[in-house]
């Protein structure tokens, strides 16, 4: 379940800083625990994170990881794993500069197309340009990821986004 708009009440206050003052990158192996502890507040599932962490990015705010996304490779095709930013430093524009750093990544790569997988969150993966797709022509790559055994008797909903060139 890659996406998900579930918000986790806070006890801080709402962080005030501009979007200049995020940075982005690929997250580093010592990031691990991080990037498995915001997923975890998010509600997303942190299974497996270790093996796919070199493609993680991460926003960083200072020293602390306020976003992530993800994505496993499987030959030219990706499974978007998870995208999630911090409820303190939401409707600030990381999931959007995630997404669109996730993507320039993928193009380098060669990567055709990806997938995801969400319960909840069709609408923002819409806007992200992702469409619904039936589960029988999700590719046999994707079909083999513990993600889809995973989710397959839920109503989850697949999605495919074209990545052009």
């Amino acid at each position: 379940m890659p996406l998900t708009n579930q918000r986790k009440p806070s006890s801080k206050p709402r962080a005030r800083k501009a979007q200049r003052d995020i940075t982005y990158r690929f997250a580093a192996r010592d990031e691990k625990d991080e990037v498995r502890e915001l997923l975890s507040e998010c509600g997303l599932p942190t299974r497996y994170v270790h093996r796919h962490l070199k493609s993680f990015l991460v926003a960083k705010a200072g020293e602390k990881t306020v976003g992530v996304i993800g994505v496993e490779l499987y030959g030219r095709v990706g499974l978007l794993r998870s995208l999630c930013v911090d409820p303190d430093f939401r409707d600030r524009g990381i999931a959007l500069a995630l997404n669109e750093k996730m993507l320039d990544d993928a193009r380098a790569q060669k990567i055709d197309r990806l997938y995801l997988f969400t319960l909840r969150a069709e609408k923002f993966a819409a806007k992200l340009g992702f469409r619904k797709l039936e589960k029988s022509r999700i590719p046999r790559s994707i079909r083999a990821t513990w993600q889809y055994r995973s989710f397959r008797p839920y109503p989850v909903v697949c999605m495919v986004k074209e990545i052009s060139r």
